[in-house]
């Protein structure tokens, strides 16, 4: 059990405490602590959001974090973690909702971190490439759509990925 905060409004967030089963980070129950009685629900059946009030330095879904009622409060969170344990997972959390939240350039930042110490990761690759594409940066484009492709490639002949390239072509359109 750790550290929560139930996210309601930006002006209302309620300390609590949650569950969460590694290594896939998943979780069921929200307990809620009022005058010495604990109360527990299952965060999905809690209003606003529920997300973990310490970073998570373990591979999981990133979406844990990330609070669409008030997203800074997850990226500020992310943001600490990164800056005290320098972890691939706690900074792939971090650009993956820079990314969704429409900050592209602070999400670049992190993917260079994920690139910098994640040898050869087509999917960091891709997410570069399409950020800068976003950011109209078509020389950084290139460079990291070639890189994508070329490790996709090299894994879909090892058998690592199978179809990937065919879903790929159409995400993009060319099928």
């Amino acid at each position: 059990m750790i550290k929560a905060r139930n996210i309601i409004t930006p002006h209302e967030i309620i300390e609590c405490y949650m569950d969460i089963s590694m290594n896939e980070r998943i979780n069921d129950y929200a307990y809620f602590v009022n005058e010495g009685i604990i109360s527990q629900k299952y965060t999905h059946e809690c209003e606003g959001n529920v997300i973990p009030a310490i970073p998570i330095a373990a591979s999981g879904i990133y979406n844990l974090f990330y609070s669409k009622i008030y997203p800074n409060i997850g990226i500020d969170i992310l943001k600490k973690g990164v800056s005290v344990k320098k972890n691939i997972y706690i900074a792939g959390d971090l650009a993956y909702i820079l990314r969704d939240e429409g900050q592209n350039l602070e999400a670049i930042k992190y993917f260079k971190y994920l690139e910098e110490n994640i040898p050869s990761c087509c999917f960091i690759y891709n997410e570069l490439a399409q950020l800068y594409k976003m950011e109209n940066d078509m020389s950084n484009y290139e460079h990291y759509n070639s890189l994508f492709m070329k490790e996709t490639n090299k894994n879909a002949k090892k058998g690592v990925f199978g179809t990937i390239q065919n879903k790929i072509n159409r995400i993009r359109g060319k099928i």
